[in-house]
């Protein structure tokens, strides 16, 4: 046996690490930053892409954040062009120099321009001059279900002047079509007189205002807190503009998103009786998202006795998104305390606290109003969750449990709400989407064969599935997509009874031609494409893509 000196083994091993650390090095990852040009907004759901197929498809978080897998043989430095898109704004396309530390700040200019969120510092009537407090004049904004605007004002400096001064809500769709201050599909609040420094005030929109909403995207509105003298007739604001004719300031605009129900492409008869508050357009017609029926909306439901089954089901949904959000941001701030040495324990008692503020109320209303309503959505495993991992986490004389089992609870919340929605919105039919496609260079150099595939709908599509069929599976080494969760779907209970969608999987798996199953984060849009990628030893093709909705 041959023998070698402890120096040759040595320089042997040395060599072995220094060209490992080579090979690792040759793949490098470029991140950036998407945000609105004139509000400094992140932006979320931007489609990235770097021309030449030269790393991943990307797409932006909720913070406006991406990353790219760059292809082997990118350098630091080199010049790449990189392309974002995203509805509602320009393409940015430019080319870009690489770099692995500092993340490239994008900003998209909108294709119109939009209302800006504003506050004034002073209010002044007569001869006095009443400046803003500190942290601001709101202290909270936003709205609730059914449909309700709620503020809380710091009217600590009105306080002196009680009884000669008022306040007052206006709301009007995000329109950015309009100039928002000659906007005169307005709503208004009563007049409120402030009586202490955190002044709670509430108005209610009407039905003709969220179907006005639900058909301006993003589905926003914004709140401004107007100051009035005593001797201001409100019936003379017909549009913002107006306020300061009538002596009025404009304290402080702020934007918000209503939980609408979503578009139903379909009309006919319910077996639903309602209508309550809801304007009464046809004979049991669905139109556009309101189910416009003669009669109490939900008589069987004291807790919101005038909301149809959809919007009910749409805030259940909307509020398990909320949460699922927050225990994604405690799971950041734990793995940040962790490795500041701290416990980690401070992020799950900050977690608890926002939903004890932020959500808790109003998703056991709704757990409850759904089961008025649908008593079969109840589940046994999914109630045990909701009362120990939910609401004996809300108590504040319990230990809270780790953030991650709120996600037990949203999973069965959701399902609830989604067996509500199925009652009165049936799922359109699985739908076929055209597609073209193209062959790239392959990321790994070692696979001899890449394509993209660009899919494409006529139509605004609502939050649903893609199931890519391919001409065959051999030899395939990975696949992966834009605008859609990191992970390819797998079927579980968390959508209720897509039989469709299932049976549909199966088929595919049973012949093997499965390319994939993807969940979209969002709507699928005629001007927001979906790519599909794939990459192999041997030539790979797209033979069929179909759409089922959620």
């Amino acid at each position: 046996m041959r023998k070698y000196s402890r120096a040759a083994v040595v320089l042997f091993t040395l060599v072995l690490l220094v060209f490992a650390d080579a090979q690792v090095q040759k793949r490098l990852t470029m991140s950036g930053v998407v945000s609105d040009q004139q509000s400094h907004a992140p932006v979320e759901g931007a489609a990235i892409t770097l021309v030449g197929n030269q790393a991943n498809l990307g797409t932006t978080d909720r913070e406006g954040s991406f990353v790219l897998n760059l292809s082997v043989g990118v350098q630091e430095g080199s010049s790449v062009r990189i392309r974002v898109e995203k509805a509602g704004y320009k393409v940015y396309d430019k080319w870009v120099a690489v770099s692995t530390t500092i993340p490239l700040q994008v900003p998209l200019e909108p294709l119109s321009p939009r209302a800006p969120v504003k506050h004034t510092d002073s209010a002044h009537f007569g001869e006095v001059n009443i400046k803003m407090p500190r942290d601001g004049w709101m202290a909270e904004w936003g709205a609730k279900p059914p449909n309700v605007v709620r503020v809380v004002a710091r009217a600590e400096p009105f306080l002196p002047y009680r009884g000669a001064v008022h306040l007052m809500l206006i709301c009007r769709v995000v329109d950015n079509t309009i100039d928002e201050m000659q906007d005169t599909a307005i709503e208004k609040s009563v007049l409120f007189s402030p009586t202490q420094a955190q002044f709670e005030m509430e108005m209610t929109l009407s039905q003709s205002f969220l179907q006005r909403a639900s058909t301006h995207a993003p589905q926003m509105a914004h709140v401004s807190l107007v100051f009035l003298p005593r001797n201001a007739n409100p019936a003379n604001i017909l549009k913002l503009a107006d306020v300061e004719r009538v002596g009025g300031s404009i304290l402080i605009t702020n934007g918000f998103g209503l939980a609408l129900a979503s578009q139903i492409e379909r009309t006919g008869n319910i077996n639903q009786s309602g209508g309550g508050n809801n304007a009464v357009i046809g004979n049991g017609n669905v139109v556009g998202n309101t189910l416009n029926l003669p009669g109490p909306v939900a008589p069987n439901d004291p807790i919101f006795p005038n909301s149809i089954d959809l919007q009910v089901a749409e805030w259940m949904i909307q509020e398990t998104k909320k949460i699922n959000d927050k225990e994604h941001e405690c799971q950041y701030t734990r793995r940040r305390e962790l490795d500041a040495g701290a416990s980690g324990e401070g992020a799950k008692f900050s977690f608890w606290s926002e939903i004890r503020e932020c959500c808790a109320a109003e998703t056991q209303k709704l757990h409850d109003s759904i089961l008025n309503r649908l008593p079969s959505a109840k589940e046994g495993e999914g109630e045990f969750s909701y009362e120990q991992h939910f609401k004996r986490n809300l108590r504040p004389d319990q230990t809270p449990s780790e953030c991650g089992v709120a996600l037990w609870v949203t999973e069965y919340l959701e399902r609830m709400g989604k067996k509500l929605k199925l009652q009165v919105a049936p799922r359109p039919d699985p739908k076929e989407l055209r597609f073209s496609e193209g062959q790239v260079p392959a990321n790994d150099k070692g696979l001899s064969y890449a394509m993209v595939a660009t899919i494409q709908t006529d139509t605004r599509l609502p939050p649903g599935y893609i199931v890519v069929e391919l001409d065959t599976m051999e030899d395939l080494a990975s696949t992966g997509c834009d605008l859609c969760e990191r992970e390819p779907f797998i079927p579980n209970n968390r959508d209720p009874d897509n039989t469709e969608l299932t049976e549909y999987i199966a088929q595919l798996s049973q012949r093997r031609v499965l390319g994939g199953v993807w969940k979209l984060q969002k709507s699928f849009t005629p001007d927001n494409p979906f790519h599909f990628g794939a990459e192999g030893s041997k030539p790979v093709h797209v033979k069929k893509v179909m759409f089922f909705a959620e």
